[in-house]
C-alpha cells in the first residue's frame, strides 16, 4: 500500500495486491477444510482495497487499486485463461489496474502445475517506481540552454 500526498486532509491511497497470494490466504483463513476452492473463496481486489482504506487511522481515500496476477496460456488451458480473462475485464470494469504475466508450464506439465513467473518482481517494481513518482519533488519542464 502506498499513501501519497493529501488532497483534501485525505491521504491518497494506492493498493498493490498479490491475488495469488491474497486469495490463497483468505481461502485457508476463511473457508472449511474439503470446500469447493473453485467455486468459493474468490477475492475482488476493488472490496479488499475498499476494506483496507476504510480501516485506516487516518482520513483516507482510494486512488488507485493495482491487481498483479499470472495467466494461463490459452493454448494449454482455454477454459482456465477464458475464466482469468472475464474476471480481469470484470475488475477493470470496477476501476482496478489488473497487472498480469504469463504463466510458466514445466516440461512435466500438466503432471506439474504451472507457476506464476515475474509477480512479485513487477509489485515491487511498481511499488518503487509509485513511490518514486509521487514522493519525488516534481519538476518543470526541461528547458534547454
Amino acid at each position: 500500500m502506498a499513501t501519497l500526498v493529501p488532497v483534501n486532509g485525505l491521504d491518497r491511497v494506492t493498493v498493490l495486491l498479490d491475488y495469488e497470494n491474497v486469495q490463497r490466504t483468505a481461502q485457508r483463513r476463511f473457508l472449511s477444510y474439503g470446500s469447493d476452492r473453485g467455486a468459493s473463496g474468490h477475492v475482488y481486489p476493488r472490496r479488499v482495497a475498499d476494506l483496507i482504506v476504510g480501516r485506516r487511522r487516518r482520513p483516507s481515500m482510494l486512488h488507485e487499486v493495482r491487481v498483479y496476477r499470472g495467466r494461463p496460456n490459452p493454448w494449454k488451458q482455454e477454459l482456465s485463461a477464458a475464466a482469468n480473462d472475464r474476471q480481469a475485464a470484470d475488475w477493470a470494469a470496477e476501476g482496478v489496474t489488473v497487472i498480469r504475466r504469463n504463466l510458466s508450464y514445466p516440461d512435466e506439465w500438466p503432471a506439474i502445475p504451472p507457476a506464476e513467473k515475474g509477480i512479485d518482481v513487477a509489485l515491487a517494481v511498481d511499488a518503487v517506481r509509485l513511490a518514486a513518482v509521487h514522493l519525488l519533488p516534481r519538476q518543470g519542464p526541461a528547458t534547454g540552454g
